[in-house]
């Protein structure tokens, strides 16, 4: 009878333990996978068949911080339907015209810079993001996540060249892992 109920006793220990498990998938968790997610990054194109086009020459300080300078051009047909300037908005923003008019970007979450004491990352757009309305998925651009305390690099998501599939690229320093975004529903 003891035993049994020691087995009960580690049993409910165990599930009472999966049952508070924190959620994960709440923007501002600390989790990467759903801060990819947390989009304030986006310009939205109409198609995946669309031209990226440098309309004014790109800058940055270097290849783990956003564009500082220049222009990107979206075009599909050969008109512009998309751009993202990257000279007219504050430190670590971008001014984006798409479908959905003029709005500002987010190229960077600042939280290493303590806008986010509790978070373990900083989240850096060193690529624009592209959403596809053709596709249903996110075909293009680059994010780096940085260690939010020490700055060191953790990983790099990549999201492809325009290309309208459900991959998304992640490097890390042992190694790189294709993954679909089919695995993250919440995302589409």
């Amino acid at each position: 009878m003891t035993k049994t109920m020691l087995i009960s006793a580690v049993l409910m220990t165990a599930l009472a333990f999966t049952a508070c498990k924190k959620n994960t998938m709440h923007p501002g968790s600390g989790n990467m996978m759903t801060d990819l997610a947390s989009a304030g990054h986006m310009v939205t194109v109409n198609s995946s068949d669309y031209e990226r086009v440098e309309a004014e020459a790109l800058k940055r300080p270097d290849e783990n911080s956003p564009y500082t300078e220049g222009v990107i051009a979206y075009l599909e047909d050969g008109n512009v339907t998309a751009s993202i300037d990257f000279s007219k908005s504050g430190k670590d923003k971008a001014k984006c015209v798409d479908k959905d008019g003029e709005k500002e970007i987010e190229l960077s979450d600042g939280k290493a810079k303590g806008k986010d004491k509790g978070s373990k990352y900083k989240k850096v757009v060193v690529e624009p993001i592209v959403k596809a309305e053709d596709c249903g998925y996110i075909v293009a651009g680059i994010i780096k996540f940085f260690d939010a305390k020490k700055g060191y690099w953790l990983a790099t998501f990549d999201y492809g060249d325009g290309t309208c599939d459900d991959i998304i690229t992640k490097t890390t320093k042992d190694g790189v892992y294709p993954f679909s975004m089919d695995d993250y529903p919440e995302w589409n």
